[in-house]
């Protein structure tokens, strides 16, 4: 009797050893696997910064055409882009709470609408131009725009994914007010990104190759 309960108590003690053996080695894979997805998502994050900071750092075309979306009027404005080879197709505003730069439902709401346009556009131009307020230091404020350009920038890449380089966004900072300043409805006004969708005018867009062999003059003998 006594050497069956010893045999039964080394059977269990081998069961519970290799229990806690297998549930060790459980939480380790599953730690190793979630240290490998993080480091994953980490090199996706960096290699999205490298590509943000490429995009702000090469937006002197964007920024010409944004100087022609706030220094001309609607109609002349249409005209100006015309001579650039470029028609808006159209035009996004998201708003942002007060020295906020993240995006709320309503926010995410209007940039989806932009996305959807971005994708049914492959070769589409897609420009982002971020504001603020007249509240506190200029400065600042032009930073914060830049952060909230970026922000839609981020959105619109992972919701539109492809080529980065048709992406460009700037900051106007507290320059190009839509609201009055002086009070807080223009102010809410003025915390906002701007995404304006560009397309080659069909008078300077390259031909297709069947419309280029269409365009060949047909020779008679």
């Amino acid at each position: 009797m006594n050497r069956s309960r010893t045999l039964l108590g080394l059977a269990g003690l081998a069961v519970l050893a290799t229990s806690l053996t297998t549930g060790c080695a459980t939480k380790g894979f599953v730690r190793r696997e979630v240290d490998t997805l993080r480091q994953a998502e980490a090199q996706e994050s960096s290699r999205l910064d490298r590509n943000i900071g490429e995009v702000r750092n090469s937006s002197d075309q964007a920024m010409q055409r944004a100087q022609i979306a706030y220094e001309a009027a609607s109609e002349a404005r249409d005209i100006a882009l015309g001579k650039m080879g470029l028609d808006e197709v159209g035009q996004f505003t998201a708003q942002f709470g007060f020295d906020k730069d993240e995006l709320d439902e309503s926010a995410q709401m209007a940039l989806d609408q932009a996305a959807a346009l971005a994708l049914e556009r492959p070769g589409a131009l897609i420009d982002i131009y971020g504001f603020a307020d007249q509240t506190g230091d200029a400065r600042y404020n032009l930073e914060l725009g830049r952060r909230r350009a970026d922000a839609v920038l981020r959105y619109l890449a992972d919701k539109a994914p492809g080529n980065l380089g048709r992406f460009a966004a700037v900051s106007y900072g507290e320059s190009k007010p839509v609201g009055d300043n002086g009070s807080s409805q223009g102010r809410a006004q003025n915390r906002r990104v701007m995404v304006s969708v560009l397309e080659r005018s069909s008078s300077t867009a390259k031909p297709s190759a069947s419309e280029q062999q269409q365009q060949q003059p047909s020779v008679t003998s």
